[in-house]
């Protein structure tokens, strides 16, 4: 949901679901030989504020923009487990703690009507965190912290009159 401040400056709130994601194989971040590739599954939900300034294109219809800003992100990942090669299991629960994020965007709106708009960007996110890895079974443990994730966005946008 974007507000405009002035002729070429918004202000937006984001809410961000991901029912579901992969943690690659966690197994390997404790040093476990797992049998199979096991990955813990999570969701994610993200709700974050940025500034933007937007600009006009050449090209009717189009814009371009970039934002800075920043959120918060909550993350749930279920335990992953199995059987580890030669034999013997594994369990591994994640603790994960409120994350706190910088975001930054750039890219172009593409108005579709008068209430529809694509939004093409590319997005960065820098990620204050603290993920605490243990194995039930045999008490292996480790941490990730902070990290940064970066990609392309792709998104419809209505506007309500």
């Amino acid at each position: 949901m974007y507000r405009k401040l002035s002729v070429d400056w918004y202000i937006g709130i984001n809410l961000d679901h991901s029912p579901e994601f992969d943690f690659e194989t966690p197994g390997d971040l404790l040093g476990i030989n797992t049998a199979s590739e096991v990955d813990a599954i999570g969701t994610m939900i993200t709700i974050s504020a940025v500034a933007e300034r937007r600009f006009e294109l050449e090209s009717e219809g189009w814009s371009g923009f970039w934002s800075l800003g920043g959120g918060i992100n909550e993350v749930d990942l279920d335990d992953a487990d199995g059987l580890i090669k030669g034999g013997g299991s594994y369990d591994i629960e994640t603790s994960v703690d409120t994350e706190y994020l910088l975001v930054a965007n750039a890219g172009w709106i593409q108005q579709i009507n008068r209430q529809w708009s694509a939004r093409y960007a590319f997005t960065y996110e820098y990620h204050f965190a603290e993920w605490e890895f243990r194995d039930k079974i045999s008490g292996a443990e480790d941490t990730i912290d902070d990290y940064d994730l970066y990609g392309l966005r792709v998104g419809l946008d209505y506007r309500f009159e």
